[in-house]
Order: structure tokens, then C-alpha cells, then sequence
């Protein structure tokens, strides 16, 4: 059973590194929010409705969206892991979880190619 440390190894990676990619653009981020949601509880709120708003820096908004896709693989690692240690219950929490962080991932990606087209379509008009 060489895949689970395999699999155990690249979870935990996974997580480490969506947890740095998200703490990194909320540290960049939280300068610019508005002064009511500057503060450590509500900023945490506001973040990831502001992260995806238009005025946002795209390069803010697509390391965003990589710590959402690492939150993903990091818990479809979990759950496989729980599925590998036979805790079918656990597995189909963390599995449902999983689905859950997907569709929101999809959903900042649209959001994300929307900003990005509406940029791109900006510099064109301006170019013309």
C-alpha cells in the first residue's frame, strides 16, 4: 500500500499550500477593504465577497481561486483517505464537502473569467 503515504503527502501539501496562497491574498487584500471590515472578525467575513468584486486585482482574484481548487483536491484527499481506512461514514461527509467546495470553485472561476473578460474587453475598447 505505497499510496497512501503517497496520498497522505500530497493532502497535506495541498492544504499547506491553500492555506498560504488564501493567507497571503487576505493579507494583501485587507488593506483595501472598506474601514468597517479592516478589523480581524470582519474583514474574515468580507473577504471573499470582496476578493471576487471587479475592482479587485486579477492576480489577487486568480491566487484565490488556487487556494479554493487546493482546498478541493486537499479534501478529496481526505476523503479517499477515509475510504482507504474503511470509515465509509467519515469518507462520505468529507466526499460531500468536497462537492460543496467544488461548486463554489466553479463559481469563483466564472466570476474570476467574468472579471477577466470584462478587463480584456476594457483594453480592447481603449486600444481602438
Amino acid at each position: 500500500m505505497i499510496a497512501v503515504p503517497i496520498l497522505i503527502i500530497a493532502t497535506i501539501f495541498a492544504a499547506l499550500w491553500s492555506v498560504f496562497k488564501y493567507q497571503t491574498t487576505y493579507v494583501a487584500l485587507t488593506d483595501s477593504l472598506p474601514p468597517q471590515f479592516q478589523d480581524g472578525l470582519n474583514s474574515r467575513y468580507a473577504f471573499p465577497e470582496y476578493v471576487l468584486r471587479p475592482s479587485t486585482p486579477l492576480a489577487l482574484q486568480a491566487e484565490y481561486v488556487k487556494s479554493q481548487v487546493g482546498f478541493c483536491f486537499a479534501t478529496l484527499g481526505c476523503s479517499l483517505l477515509c475510504f482507504l481506512h474503511e470509515k465509509n461514514a467519515v469518507g462520505l461527509i468529507v466526499l460531500a464537502m468536497f462537492f460543496g467546495f467544488t461548486a463554489l470553485t466553479i463559481k469563483s472561476w466564472r466570476t474570476y473569467q467574468a472579471n477577466l473578460n470584462r478587463r480584456t474587453d476594457r483594453d480592447d475598447r481603449e486600444q481602438l
